[in-house]
């Protein structure tokens, strides 16, 4: 796509990588074109500042509630997770290196042509943002595009929907942003991760997790922008994170997940703080709430609720709360409606404790509808 002959935009002109069908799933978006989507009262929320030891971050200059929107802006670039995806026919292990060598030099010659040909500004935006991929032989564009990206989590070449199954076999989108991209880490990014899959077919495998974050992001077809929102509530002069660890892995897991990227230590709080208990707390955190959701139908068949399951319950919540996994969407779509259950069976849903509660989930779920709604509109 190119956008160097449009007249100028306030927001800004994407370059953008595409094939033509899924072109055409923005420009057939609903609205399309639309401006980029600003806050309540079009106030800014954030600035851009040096720190000690992240280079230039991102901070909020006013309180965000939990749901709010924090910025959006029309990304730089916009590039397939799989620039190259070609079969391989009979490839041997020695020649695996050298291959994978040649597609990185193609696909450093294809990100040379899209970012020539972005206005003079807008690529010294780009050249401008970190490359922690110094060391592994792609060209400096693939490195930031690497180090940066977001993945467009609705936007793919093919019809249908993707599922696991045919997930690497289907081309998902990266976007690399001026101002979101410094947004630390900046590890959320889509890797150049070469895998030889079962079909004999090299893949881009996408990555986006986090240690503890406090932003997470949609990507607004119609108006080809990416939107940033508080996941949590941030008080002004916070620092905003998107980081790029799974949820459920533990401080060490983490750390060897982020070496490759030059973070040689982590200091999160969920990484500063990290002991063998909330390591156990992450790595068992999916199954446990499973678990208790599977109880939750066997309750009504309990002659008397015992008080201690509800007990055991607000003391496992406690713990997520402190540990930063209230985010996570099993947390409040699975989790707090089972809490809420038991509250129920016990008779105890006039403590204060429990309106918390209840106020908690239906913030999240209206949050959630807030985001379907614009994912609806596109």
């Amino acid at each position: 796509m190119v956008f160097d002959r449009k007249p100028p935009n306030p927001d800004g002109h994407s370059e953008w990588i595409v094939h033509a069908p899924t072109m055409s799933k923005v420009f057939n978006a609903p609205g399309y074109p639309q401006p980029v989507p600003k806050p309540i009262g079009n106030i800014k929320s954030y600035t851009v500042k040096s720190t000690p030891t992240m280079g230039k971050g991102v901070f909020a200059t006013r309180d965000i509630p939990m749901g709010g929107m924090v910025f959006a802006e029309r990304p730089l670039l916009v590039v397939p997770t799989a620039l190259i995806a070609s079969p391989v026919v009979d490839i041997d292990e020695s020649s695996l290196v050298e291959y994978a060598k040649v597609m990185m030099f193609q696909q450093e010659q294809r990100l040379g042509v899209a970012v020539g040909r972005m206005a003079p500004d807008r690529r010294a935006k780009l050249m401008a943002l970190m490359n922690s991929h110094l060391e592994d032989g792609c060209g400096p564009i693939t490195g930031i595009v690497r180090t940066n990206g977001y993945a467009v989590k609705n936007l793919w070449d093919g019809d249908g929907e993707p599922d696991e199954e045919g997930a690497l076999h289907r081309r998902y989108y990266s976007a690399v942003c001026d101002v979101g991209s410094r947004i630390n880490h900046r590890f959320h990014f889509f890797s150049l991760f070469f895998q030889l899959a079962n079909a004999n077919f090299f893949c881009f495998v996408l990555f986006f997790f986090s240690c503890r974050p406090n932003i997470d992001h949609e990507f607004h077809l119609s108006a080809f922008a990416m939107v940033f929102f508080a996941i949590r509530d941030v008080k002004a002069g916070v620092q905003l994170f998107y980081s790029y660890c799974s949820r459920e892995h533990s401080a060490s897991e983490r750390k060897a997940v982020l070496a490759p990227y030059g973070i040689t230590q982590c200091i999160c709080a969920a990484c500063v703080n990290a002991t063998p208990e909330t390591d156990a707390l992450r790595q068992t955190f999916y199954a446990r709430v499973q678990e208790y959701y599977m109880q939750r139908d066997s309750w009504p068949l309990l002659p008397k609720f015992p008080v201690e399951i509800l007990n055991g319950l607000l003391r496992y919540r406690r713990a997520l709360v402190k540990e930063g996994l209230d985010t996570v969407k099993i947390y409040w779509s699975v989790f707090l409606p089972t809490l809420i259950t038991a509250y129920r069976m016990a008779d105890r849903t006039n403590e204060p404790e429990a309106q918390l509660v209840v106020q908690e989930m239906m913030k999240w779920l209206d949050f959630f509808d807030a985001k379907q709604a614009m994912k609806s509109s596109q």
